[in-house]
């Protein structure tokens, strides 16, 4: 600050109510305070003046620039002082200036601008100055948001960003109350970036394309590249010389840059007369000949740009930014911008237009949902004689929570016309909006919504308010003597034994949560409130007569607090804060746990005095009664709490008492048992429109019809609706003809199946005109067909349900008495029924929804479109098969947008045609019927198809199954009091009084367990969706939670596509969960519908709810880990990664340190611990020879070693605790003579071992990769346990342990898979099957002795199926780069023997069609075994997939597959096994062994066992071999490697391997022939007769029944040092002599001792 008197200074809070910067208290201002100004000074100058600002440093020099600043000036009757502010340099010239008059008593922000041009100085300077004038002077200035642009001023224009580098709104400001959120100013990465946001301000570079310039007036400014112009020659120049203003880059005739600050939209021509070549780039385009490639100039990546944040956000939360008010006199024609909108809960983005003088704001351009990143947009303004001045709105809308970011950039004013871009940005026609609730001036005055009216007291009106059930009532309606049932008064807070909703609807219903003392205003001119709430203490009620900002006493209002002074003391006050005109102790009169309910009561006595009683909901003597002489006229209701932190929570604030009327179904006749309410006289009117509101709500609601009666004659049905419609008060409608004679009107309720519904009924109007055009029309067809008229050569019929054969009930009443419309084809199948009616205006959104059965046994269609009246073609059509199927009832909707189609005065009608395909000589007596029921149309556009937040009950296009399940979904809000066992809050709202769907276990449903709803029919498609929910599980044992899907013409087939159990030990939580699972439909060629299902068990505590139903076509995961699901991704071409994480600090550990790091070992009974080691060479070790991490000797890990005893050993590790999606990896080494397991388990309660997950068994002596991807909403901890066999010599080792966030970046190589970490890309089939394969990772089913781990893939044993239904899975795509021979190489099994099938193919895609070539059928054999098969193919495609059919034809049955091996090349001999796959090719250790037989590659000096060097077969240290180590067991003990089964063979054949038997008297090998019921010794050598090498050896047998062959090795002595290895096994059909030639034969022994037996075999197809 500079100048003779230094008054300025920096204020917060008054005298200002508000800075402009923030409209709060807490924002800063510069302020000269006139009254304190010392006037004995020489001179009267204030001055304020800016430090200097470098132009040359930051190439600013002879610019245009603009100073923009907020300034107020207020003062006496004398105040006569002028405000000066200007643009100074260092030669002290004032280059430009404005100077201010002030017409004194605005105490608002005003805008002013100062135009200036750079001089070549070093610095600029901003100065603010007054002079005082005399000295009675009195009065302030106030300055604020100073800032200096580039470029000429522009009222609205701003890139958000000053020349000074500081972040400016420009003339943009929020809006000072109404909204609940604000824009920000943002630089870099939103804060939800990437989901949601943009990474920074726009980008360098977009092109708009080509533009006309044969006048040349397009751009601005010139310049010529005469031998070196492109496209980023001249946009670098334009940005680094950037003349004022120039947002746009022109590219001309190939060696001209232009510049420009606006772009005319209406000259875009197409691109193709822009392909001049750049005078210095031949292979760029540089515009044309009089055309202009236009680009965009953008800014550096460090800009600042407007922000909406989502962080935590609700939907519906809003903001609204405010341009000042724009004169007519400023041609401006267009405005444009770029904007981002990415994420999966972006709300809507809206731009509006006021006219001042009316106060109505239109909206000019909007759009909703996910956009992208940062795209152009812009819309023309409105002009003509009558436009008055104007201002701009901003209106920001989020979606949800964290992914809803939204953002604006360069928003500038253009001169030229325009276009809407994107054009689907365009509003509807007399779309008009108001942006906020309540809104509150600002800079000028916004409009607020028009008041709420209570329903017109008219003759037949009435909200039931003073409706008493002794003295009378004023409504023209009352109860009919001779029905069964009364129509009652009640409110929900009523201890009247009547159940019925918590409150009325008669206008209020207010919910709002208060955190201070600032009113919330709301519209409010009822000499009644009442409402309930929720706080500890200070709840703030107001009537007041405006709406006041701020925390300012004493404003001119009544004051009602409630439970002030500490819960204490309530008062009655004239203003906040004000005098008190009444008082009462009430302590603890409020709750923070419970909803309270009160009222508050005014009229006007004789001495028009204001009384004023308050007093608690339920009691009618108040507990405070104040009069107050001096009136207030109040038109708000204002709600808030205290400050400090406290919190008050409104809800249901309302008018009146809350009364409505009801009826009770207890003790009632089902079905039939009726209240009848009638009007007490006749209705003359020739036309009306009858207006209720309804709530329909319970297991098994009744019906709730409208109906007339002229004279004596039978009442006759208006509308009706049946069912439960959640636990909301939905608006009702019926227009009412004239009917020529006077009528009464008649509202029946009926009683449903049970007492276990309960229907409602409040604020009926009677409006004596037609009703309005945008309510919602129906024809339900129970009095007749509407305005249907009949046009084709088959008639439409009206018809009972109970008439019909193909239906069970209508679906209006749903029951058998209801009325629908019918199509019978039967006899006229080349016929066509045709309704045409259903009149609506133009010029709007529609949606016509309708309901239809499919149920025809032929070929039959039902297509509903909407049309011009007297116009033959239909504008817009949804055609719906509706072959085959059950009685269901199933939606349709079909969104009608009339915009541009009509014009607003025409009219156009809905059209229904029903027909078939068959040929016109068809005319069998095959039924061909069509049924359809209530026809609606409602204003708006249809919801998505199977979205649903429940928030309308199931209007959302679900629907109640009426056929297949035994009880109903209820929809409710969370504080419902029928909400037993659900949520204590929606998840839509997070809100109590949001709406979901919820099943319980509290209510005694007896033999009743199953709750479906359907969603609409989703028709074939090839595409993959995502099914995505949110879903509540609150206890265990309440039974399982299931999506299915069914084929839309075979209601008995159906499929599990996700299921989530809950069992004795499952854990359950208190939060709402989410869901999901893919759905691929690639080959599905059917209608389909969706089923949420609850299926309850035996729990009796508890619930199951769902919410935010959503179906998007896109691929996704399967949530949560626990669900169990049969669907695996599309299938895709196998790939191999191994790329893993770093280790994290706190769950990796390698051992390295000595320590288990932050993991943790357990104790407990039966357990033994982990130690931690180096590489261990002795005898008595089978531990690795390296750790993983260094792969050396001195490495260390964690080991299990068996130390021979009598029991197995078991070893636990826990993990510290994670949360989320997490991936385990690990390294794990299992070798031994005799191995046990090593499992993972996920463990969610800190102490249990949890579930299994992950398992593995009998691997090879190598270390080898585990992985498990693992999400879970809550803590849970992953155990590691370890076991090893008893007796035996066997290890499990440990290294390098890590648990990352994220999935895991490892996938199995899928062409080998054996089924233990997942499906390898293996996926259930969509098409042609009706059944699908499980993963089997857990303890049941047990199927013997499994071949690799606990893993398999199986259908059956749970699954209702049908003879002849199909499991089909695929294999992802395999391609070995050539076609020719393959090897298919698996184990399966049957647990019935002859049974079941098993159907192989190989498969490869023409189009969308699937060619299936089989390879195999396979039929059972011996039961309860695995068995192998193994067979060469020859392939004539590249890429081609594999494709198990399973077929069950017995209940209780299973078939199972596991270990599938795909490779390039033949096969070799199913009696072939050279080891080298690392695993003993279907051969088993027999379950009697001592010890077992291992597989491993060559020897090495740190190796714990004995072996070979090298193999056979590669004679190579890498092939493998099987051996055992005899020396290292007692002498006697032997181990016993059993083949798989080959099959009869009446001549001789020759068994040749190679074996290898080190060290003398080491033991001895024999070879036998093993038949069912003996086995004969074939060949015997002992270890003294042997080299050390590789021996060939051979000998002949003949074999007349099914057989095995036996290798058992006995060991000689303990402590002998050596090995016995087998290698190259093989069987050939032809004789040989025996080898080596000292080896003997004995044919015929047998010796019962030695035969070598198993519990399990292992079978093959005899097929090669």
């Amino acid at each position: 600050m500079t100048g003779d008197v230094s008054v300025f200074e920096q204020r917060r809070g008054g005298p200002i109510i508000a800075d402009h910067t923030t409209h709060t208290d807490l924002g800063g201002y510069m302020y000269l305070d006139l009254n304190y100004t010392d006037l004995t000074n020489i001179s009267r100058t204030v001055q304020l003046m800016s430090g200097g600002f470098d132009l040359t440093a930051n190439g600013m020099g002879q610019k245009d620039v603009c100073l923009h600043a907020w300034y107020q000036m207020s003062g006496g009757p004398g105040y006569k002082s002028e405000l000066l502010a200007a643009l100074k340099f260092d030669d002290g010239i004032v280059d430009s200036s404005l100077v201010i008059p002030d017409k004194g008593g605005r105490e608002q922000w005003n805008l002013l601008q100062v135009a200036g041009f750079t001089k070549d100085w070093d610095n600029m300077y901003i100065v603010f100055e007054t002079e005082v004038q005399h000295p009675d002077e009195s009065g302030f200035i106030a300055i604020d948001d100073v800032a200096v642009l580039k470029g000429k001023c522009q009222p609205l224009s701003c890139g958000f960003q000053d020349l000074l580098g500081g972040e400016t709104f420009c003339l943009w400001s929020q809006v000072a109350a109404g909204d609940n959120k604000d824009w920000i100013l943002n630089k870099g990465r939103s804060p939800n970036y990437p989901e949601s946001g943009p990474l920074r301000e726009p980008s360098d570079v977009y092109d708009y394309g080509c533009y006309n310039d044969s006048d040349a007036t397009l751009m601005e400014s010139q310049w010529t590249f005469a031998t070196n112009n492109s496209q980023k020659v001249c946009l670098d120049f334009i940005r680094s010389t950037e003349a004022p203003g120039n947002r746009y880059t022109g590219l001309r005739n190939g060696d001209e840059c232009w510049g420009s600050s606006e772009l005319d939209s209406t000259k875009k021509i197409d691109d193709s007369f822009c392909q001049t070549k750049c005078s210095g780039k031949d292979d760029e385009f540089c515009g044309g000949v009089n055309a202009v490639d236009v680009w965009y100039t953008g800014k550096s990546f460090q800009g600042t740009y407007l922000l909406l944040d989502s962080t935590n956000a609700a939907k519906d939360d809003y903001a609204i930014l405010q341009s000042p008010i724009v004169s007519t006199s400023k041609q401006y024609h267009c405005v444009s911008f770029l904007y981002n909108m990415h994420g999966s809960n972006i709300g809507s983005l809206e731009f509006q237009f006021l006219d001042v003088n009316s106060g109505n704001p239109s909206t000019m351009w909007i759009l909703e949902g996910t956009q992208g990143y940062w795209t152009h947009g812009q819309f023309p303004l409105p002009t003509g004689q009558n436009l008055t001045d104007y201002a701009l709105y901003i209106v920001g809308k989020q979606g949800g929570p964290n992914t809803g970011d939204m953002a604006l950039d360069d928003i500038t004013f253009q001169t030229n016309d325009c276009d809407v871009v994107p054009s689907e940005a365009a509003p509807l026609p007399d779309t008009t909006t108001s942006p906020t609730e309540t809104t509150v001036a600002s800079t000028f005055t916004q409009p607020t919504e028009p008041p709420t009216e209570p329903p017109v007291q008219g003759s037949f009106s009435c909200d039931f308010e003073d409706w008493d059930l002794i003295e009378g009532h004023n409504c023209l309606w009352d109860n009919v003597a001779d029905d069964a049932l009364d129509w009652l008064a009640t409110n929900g807070d009523a201890d009247d034994g009547i159940s019925g909703p918590t409150h009325d609807h008669t206008p209020g219903g207010i919910s709002y949560n208060a955190s201070g003392y600032i009113f919330k205003y709301y519209n409010w001119s009822y000499s009644q409130v009442y409402l309930e709430v929720k706080s500890q203490h200070d709840v703030h009620v107001a009537l007041s007569p405006v709406i006041y900002e701020g925390e300012d006493w004493q404003k001119d209002l009544i004051e009602v607090v409630i439970g002030g002074y500490g819960n204490s003391k309530s008062v009655i006050r004239r203003g906040n804060q004000g005098a008190e005109l009444a008082s009462a102790e009430t302590p603890n009169i409020l709750s923070g746990d419970e909803f309270r309910g009160f009222w508050i009561a005014t009229k006007t006595t004789a001495e028009n005095s204001l009384q004023i009683t308050f007093g608690k909901i339920g009691q009618s003597t108040p507990l405070m009664l104040a009069v107050d002489p001096d009136p207030v006229v109040f038109q708000y209701l204002g709600l808030a709490s205290w400050g400090g932190g406290t919190e008050a929570f409104y809800k249901n604030v309302r008018t009146g008492a809350g009364l409505y009327l009801t009826f009770s179904p207890a003790g009632a006749a089902p079905h039939t048992a009726n209240a009848l309410l009638k009007t007490t006289k006749a209705i003359s009117a020739a036309t009306t429109c009858l207006n209720f509101w309804y709530e329909m709500f319970g297991e098994d609601v009744g019906a709730l019809a409208l109906k007339y009666q002229i004279g004596e004659a039978d009442p006759q049905f208006i509308w009706m609706q049946s069912g439960s419609y959640g636990e909301k008060w939905r608006k009702g409608s019926a227009q009412i003809q004239n009917f020529g004679a006077p009528y009464f009107l008649f509202v029946e309720g009926t009683v449903g199946a049970s007492e276990l519904g309960n229907i409602a009924i409040d604020d009926i109007t009677l409006d004596f005109h037609a009703c309005p055009i945008d309510e919602a029309m129906t024809c339900n067809f129970e009095n007749d067909l509407c305005s249907f008229e009949n046009k084709g050569d088959v008639q439409w019929e009206r018809k009972q349900a109970k008439d019909l054969e193909v239906v069970l009930h209508d679906h209006t009443f749903s029951s058998p008495e209801g009325y629908l419309a019918v199509l019978d084809l039967s006899n006229n199948k080349a016929g066509r029924g045709i309704l045409e009616g259903g009149l609506h205006a133009g010029g709007k959104k529609a949606c016509v929804h309708s309901y239809y059965i499919r149920n025809s046994k032929e070929d039959a269609f039902l297509k509903i479109c909407v049309k011009k009246i007297e116009a033959d073609e239909d504008v817009a059509c949804q055609e719906i098969d509706v072959t085959g199927g059950n009685r269901q009832w199933r939606y349709m909707a079909l969104d009608v947008d009339t915009d541009g189609a009509f014009l607003e005065t025409e009219e156009w009608m809905v059209r229904i045609e029903g027909y078939s395909s068959q040929p016109s000589d068809k005319n069998d007596a095959e039924s061909m019927i069509v049924v359809l029921d209530d026809v609606s149309i409602s204003p708006g556009s249809c919801p998505p198809p199977g979205n649903c937040d429940f928030e309308d009950g199931l209007g959302c296009s679900w629907v109640q199954d009426q056929l297949n399940d035994d009880f109903d979904w209820l929809v409710l809000q969370a504080d419902s009091e029928n909400n037993i066992g659900g949520p204590v809050y929606d998840h839509t709202h997070l809100a109590f009084d949001g709406f979901f769907a919820l099943v319980n276990a509290n209510e005694d449903h007896g033999e009743k367990t199953v709750a479906n709803m359907n969603s609409p029919v989703f028709e074939s498609s090839s595409d993959t969706f995502c099914i995505h929910f949110w879903f509540y599980a609150s206890a265990p044992n309440i039974g399982s939670l299931n999506i299915l899907k069914t084929k839309a013409n075979d209601y008995n087939k159906f499929r599990v596509l996700w299921s989530f159990l809950t069992g004795d030990s499952t854990e359950v939580s208190d939060q709402w969960q989410e869901g999901q699972v893919q759905y691929a439909r690639k080959f599905e060629n059917v209608a389909m519908f969706l089923t949420i299902q609850a299926v309850m068990g035996p729990g009796d505590e508890g619930g199951f709810a769902i919410d935010d139903v959503r179906i998007e076509k896109k691929s996704c995961e399967t949530l949560p880990a626990e669900a169990t699901t049969t669907h695996a991704p599309t299938p895709t071409t196998t790939t191999t990664t191994t790329t893993l994480a770093p280790p994290d600090p706190t769950f990796g550990c390698n051992f390295e340190q000595g320590t288990f790091c932050d993991w943790t070992l357990e104790h407990g009974d039966g357990l033994t611990d982990f130690g931690i080691s180096s590489a261990n060479n002795s005898m008595e070790s089978t531990l690795p020879n390296a750790d993983h991490t260094f792969h050396n000797a001195s490495g260390q890990f964690a080991y299990l070693v068996s130390d021979n005893s009598a029991m197995s050993l078991v070893a636990h590790i826990r993990s510290p605790t994670a949360k989320g999606e997490m991936c385990l990896y690990f390294y794990y080494h299992m070798f031994g003579s005799k191995m046990g397991q090593l499992r993972v388990y996920v463990s969610k309660d800190g102490t249990s071992l949890g579930e299994n997950r992950w398992s593995a068994a009998n691997e090879v002596s190598s270390w080898n990769l585990g992985w498990l991807e693992i999400s879970e909403a809550e803590n849970f901890q992953v155990v590691i346990e370890a076991i090893v066999a008893n007796d035996s010599l066997s290890d499990v080792a440990l290294d390098d342990l890590n648990m990352v966030e994220g999935s895991c970046a490892v996938s199995a190589e899928d062409n080998k898979c054996n089924f233990e970490s997942g499906f390898c890309h293996y996926y259930n089939y969509q098409q042609d099957d009706q059944l699908d394969w499980i993963i089997h990772t857990q303890s049941d089913p047990q199927l013997g002795d499994v071949p690799t781990g606990n893993g398999f893939i199986y259908v059956g044993l749970t699954h209702d199926f049908s003879m002849e239904d199909v499991a089909r899975i695929s294999s992802p795509n395999f391609n070995f780069n050539a076609t020719g021979r393959i090897c298919v190489d698996f184990f399966y099994y049957f647990s019935d023997g002859p049974s079941s099938e098993i159907h192989v193919y190989t498969a490869h895609l023409e189009g969308e069609d699937l060619k299936l070539e089989e390879i195999q059928k396979i039929t059972g054999g011996t039961p309860n075994t695995w068995r192998r098969f193994r067979k060469n193919v020859e392939i004539s495609e590249i890429e081609f997939m594999l494709v198990f059919d399973g077929k069950l034809k017995k209940n209780d049955t299973i078939v199972a597959i596991d270990r599938v091996f795909v490779t390039k090349g033949s096969c070799s001999s199913l009696m072939f096994c050279d080891f080298d796959n690392l695993d003993l090719c279907g051969y088993n250790n027999a379950a009697s062994n001592d010890y077992d037989w291992m597989v491993e590659k060559g020897n090495d000096d740190s190796s714990a066992w004995t072996k070979p060097d090298v193999d056979h077969t590669q004679g190579t240290e890498d092939g493998g071999f099987a051996f055992v180590n005899p020396g290292k067991f007692e002498a006697g003990m032997s181990s016993s490697l059993i083949s798989p089964q080959f099959g009869k063979y009446d001549k001789e054949r020759c068994l040749k391997f190679w074996t290898h038997l080190y060290v003398k008297y080491i033991g001895t090998l024999d070879l036998f022939l093993i038949h069912n019921d003996y086995s004969e010794l074939i060949w015997h050598i002992d270890s003294d007769k042997m080299p050390n090498e590789w021996v060939q050896s051979q000998v002949s047998y003949i074999a007349f029944d099914n057989h095995h062959i036996g290798f058992v090795a006995t060991t000689a002595a303990r402590g002998v040092e050596g090995d016995i290895a087998l290698d190259d096994l093989n069987v050939i059909n032809d004789d040989c002599d025996i080898l080596p030639d000292y080896a003997g034969a004995n044919s015929n022994y047998s010796d019962p001792t030695t035969t070598p037996t198993t519990t399990t075999s292992t079978t093959t197809t005899t097929t090669t």
